[in-house]
Order: structure tokens, then C-alpha cells, then sequence
């Protein structure tokens, strides 16, 4: 959640009913992977900023595959949607029907108990190249603005695709994969420890609780 301002600082997991097969959840820290990167490259995100891009088409677009604004806003009435992004300094725009708002953010925050500066960013996650292979948009390409997130350097810059795989590589070559058993309990901290469900066959059910320190 780290396109975010405000999150949950913890993340816990409990498994009720493990899958057949598959359903591990990958976790990485962010500071193991964070050493392989490209020191240029960090360097640039920690110049620049990265921005965090949305996009909501209306309930009636033939685009909206994902959320609606009417949907994520709960009402039908624009000058409430901009009343709260400007409460939460946004920016925004609309076009016809459609609306866009967007917020740089750090690439790097310090953890508000041990005071350690981490790399905590969702600059590959929300990227709109995950769109790609989302079945829902299979049979629709857009501009990479127009997809629900989009993420680029904070002055509006488009990140290199070398720079996304990059980073999704070093991402994922720190993963490993957490086994569930049934009763697993597992707590995250959110800011150091990034993670994610893999594919799975059967039933699952997993318990799911935000919390703070």
C-alpha cells in the first residue's frame, strides 16, 4: 500500500482452509532486494519522486473492466469526488466522463519505530504493464494512462520497461514462498516486507486483519 500517504503498518494472515495445491503467499523484504538494484536508478526515483496514477471510467464505458468512479466513490455527483481529492491533495483531472487524479510520493520512507530509511514503493506493482495479462483486458488495449493504476517518475516521465523488468526481477528473486498449513498465522510488517498470493487449485480461505503498531 505504499502509493498511499496513509496505510495499515502491519498485515496479518491467517489460513483457515489451505488449497489443494498452490496458493503460497511470496514475501520479500524490501531491503534485501532493494541492494540489487541499479544505484542510478534509486538514485533518479529519490531525485524525481514517483507518481502514482488513477484512472476511473464511468459505470456506462465500454473501458471501465475494473472500478468505476461512481463505484469507488459511492455517488454519482462529481463535485463530491472533488471535493475529496482536493481534502487529500490530489491532483485531478476529467476528461468527458472520466476521470484521472494522481500523487508523487518518496520512493523511500523511514520506519516510524527503528528510524531505518527503506525502499517502500509501488513503482513495478501498479505499473500498467501488469494490465497486459489480466484476462478482463484481453480483448482491450489501452493507453497506459487509462488502465485503473499507472506509475512514472514524479514530473510525468514514463519508466524505461528495462527499469519495470528490472525491478520486478530483483523483486522476485528475493521472494520466497510461504506454505500454509491450516491455522498458519502469519503477521507482516507492511513497510518492510512486501507480499502476494501465487495461483492456486481448490478451496482456499484465508482470514485477513489491517493493523497498526
Amino acid at each position: 500500500m505504499a502509493y498511499s500517504p496513509r496505510f495499515p503498518k502491519i498485515f496479518s494472515i491467517s489460513c483457515l482452509k489451505k488449497s489443494q495445491w498452490g496458493g503460497e503467499t511470496a514475501i520479500c523484504d524490501n531491503r534485501d532486494f532493494h541492494v540489487n538494484l541499479d544505484p542510478a536508478f534509486v538514485q533518479k526515483c529519490e531525485d524525481r519522486e514517483i507518481r502514482y496514477w488513477n484512472c476511473l471510467h464511468s459505470k456506462d464505458s465500454h473501458k471501465n473492466r475494473y472500478q468505476s468512479w461512481q463505484m469507488r466513490f459511492i455517488t454519482e455527483d462529481k463535485d463530491k469526488v472533488n471535493n475529496f481529492l482536493k481534502n487529500e491533495n490530489y491532483n485531478y483531472s476529467w476528461e468527458e466522463n472520466t476521470l484521472f487524479y494522481w500523487k508523487n510520493l518518496s520512493p523511500t520512507r523511514a520506519h516510524p519505530i527503528s528510524g531505518e530509511q527503506l525502499w517502500f514503493n509501488h513503482l513495478s506493482g501498479v505499473h500498467a504493464s501488469y494490465y497486459d495479462d489480466i484476462p478482463c483486458y484481453e480483448d482491450l488495449r489501452l493507453a497506459y494512462k487509462e488502465y485503473p493504476t499507472h506509475s512514472a517518475y514524479g514530473d510525468g516521465e514514463e519508466f524505461a520497461e528495462y527499469e519495470i523488468d528490472n525491478h520486478r526481477r530483483c523483486i522476485w528473486e528475493s521472494a520466497v514462498g510461504f506454505h500454509w498449513q491450516n491455522g498458519d498465522i502469519l503477521f507482516l510488517d507492511q513497510m518492510i516486507v512486501q507480499h502476494s498470493r501465487l495461483s492456486y487449485e481448490g478451496d482456499r480461505k484465508v482470514g485477513v486483519t489491517l493493523l497498526n503498531y
